[in-house]
């Protein structure tokens, strides 16, 4: 049977299509650094980008689709082949400014991602950046969050890099628009999309709790513990990051070896993420708490608030993202995250100590239910919620109220890539603010290094790579400790920010 010409927008996407707001994108991004040295034929260039994707639009489904609004906005909107899709309208060159060092870089991912994205067409871009003054290239894969979360933006990249530098591609399959529905029964095929989304779910639950009713029974008291769990933790406390954020950006990336983090782990146990916890909540600390100035925009009622908050909390509540696409749906397009959260220390201390508490934090919030519990929450309501009373619970829920920040950790791959002969040097992620949320961190193992990108509101945050400096530092200094502990490690040297290994 053909493929249905509409498909409703899932819950989760919804969720994230619902907390845009003129000064908040949600957009996710990944930065490619590439060395095109090893090409004969010189410099990678749009044209061939774009006929390496073509390849792969057939498994990219989302990547041809629009969404539409039926009229009046009851349900949500669906998508539907765009009948004008041109690959050469998304995937385009650009210069950097001169003279092309990291700086100038990490402008143009800000001017990027200060920017929304056409909701005319489908929902993403790719920019192959020119003009560094390395003789490297760089791809910046730019995708709204209803797309793609930050492992479908891996799997995404994942289609368009090889593990050899001569890898050979097929002609793309030849691909035609299905025809969308329109007027009434575009109303209608989303209604009754809707419907089914609803009851479809709830059936299959009683179906299961009567074949399984002991598996149905343990599932059920995880999701009752999680929402409870949420409904406790409360609201975050106040912190000078959260203040109103403008819709400029401000982007720093640096990286550390992995050889780096494998020290500290041996030294003092705990994960990568331990690692990366600690180093921010030290580095805000310094960097930030001890800078923060009372916010020039905004309502009054938001102004007065973050007057009435300390300059040195001695707490950060951190909003992680959480992957939960099941087995089945490991290329599905969308968002499937849930979320955690975890208070970690921000008041002055030594970063050994720091990271002693972020892992006994963490180690608990492993046995929590709070992922299970976000998920049910955002799901139900997605499910059966009027649209309207939807975006108003997303909009209340994914805020500064809840969380200080945003951090996401996520695992690349330990092996060469290649995208059409260049070599994949290293990759950042990149993290969207949330409202009032004036900074977010992500992390990604990438060959050897952990890359990582910290995006700002520029009136909360504005110097950014001096907060980059610090989350460095703070690596170093345990590193350092990590030695006298267990003995010196070779080579294992942070890089500074705006230094790229070759």
């Amino acid at each position: 049977m053909p493929r249905p010409s509409a498909d409703l927008l899932r819950p989760q996407d919804a969720f994230f299509l619902a907390t845009e707001t003129a000064r908040v994108q949600q957009h996710v991004a990944g930065l490619a650094m590439l060395d095109p040295s090893g090409r004969a034929e010189g410099p990678l260039t749009a044209a061939e980008l774009a006929a390496r994707l073509a390849v792969r639009l057939d498994e990219l489904p989302r990547l041809r689709q629009k969404l539409v609004w039926p009229r009046p906005r009851w349900t949500r909107p669906v998508w539907v082949d765009d009948p004008d899709f041109d690959i050469t309208r998304h995937v385009r060159g650009v210069t950097v400014a001169e003279p092309g060092g990291p700086a100038q870089l990490e402008d143009l991912v800000a001017t990027v991602m200060s920017r929304h994205l056409d909701r005319a067409r489908p929902l993403w871009q790719i920019l192959l950046v020119d003009g560094l003054s390395d003789g490297r290239q760089a791809m910046l894969l730019h995708l709204h969050h209803a797309v793609a979360d930050g492992r479908g933006t891996l799997e995404i990249a994942a289609r368009l890099f090889d593990t050899t530098p001569d890898a050979r591609w097929p002609a793309p399959p030849p691909w035609q628009a299905r025809p969308a529905p329109a007027g009434l029964r575009l109303v209608w095929v989303a209604a009754r999309a809707q419907v089914a989304a609803a009851w479809g779910p709830w059936a299959a639950t009683v179906t299961a709790s009567m074949r399984e009713p002991a598996v149905s029974w343990r599932r059920g008291v995880r999701t009752a513990r999680g929402v409870w769990e949420l409904a406790r933790a409360g609201s975050a406390p106040p912190s000078p990051l959260n203040q109103p954020v403008t819709a400029e950006r401000r982007i720093s990336l640096t990286e550390v070896p992995m050889a780096t983090i494998d020290t500290i782990r041996g030294a003092f146990g705990g994960t990568a993420n331990d690692i990366v916890l600690t180093a921010i909540a030290d580095a805000v600390q310094h960097q930030v708490f001890h800078h923060a100035d009372p916010p020039k925009g905004g309502s009054w009622r938001a102004r007065r608030k973050a007057r009435r908050q300390p300059e040195r909390p001695e707490r950060l509540r951190v909003m992680i993202p959480v992957a939960v696409r099941p087995g089945h749906a490991k290329r599905a397009p969308g968002s499937w995250t849930s979320t955690l959260s975890i208070d970690v220390p921000a008041g002055p201390m030594d970063p050994v100590q720091r990271l002693a508490e972020v892992r006994a934090g963490t180690a608990k919030l492993k046995r929590s239910n709070q992922h299970i519990g976000a998920a049910f929450v955002m799901s139900f309501v997605g499910r059966w919620a009027p649209t309207p009373l939807q975006t108003a619970f997303a909009r209340f829920a994914y805020r500064a109220h809840w969380f200080n920040l945003i951090v996401s950790v996520l695992r690349g791959t330990a092996s060469p890539r290649y995208l059409v002969g260049a070599r994949v040097v290293t990759a950042f992620p990149i993290v969207p603010l949330a409202e009032d949320v004036g900074l977010t961190a992500a992390a990604l193992s990438w060959n050897g290094h952990l890359a990582l990108s910290l995006t700002a509101a520029r009136a909360v945050v504005p110097d950014v790579p001096d907060l980059a400096t610090g989350v460095v530092a703070c690596i170093e200094e345990l590193r350092r400790a990590a030695e006298e502990r267990s003995g010196p490690q070779a080579g294992a040297t942070a890089t500074p920010p705006g230094r790229r290994p070759a």
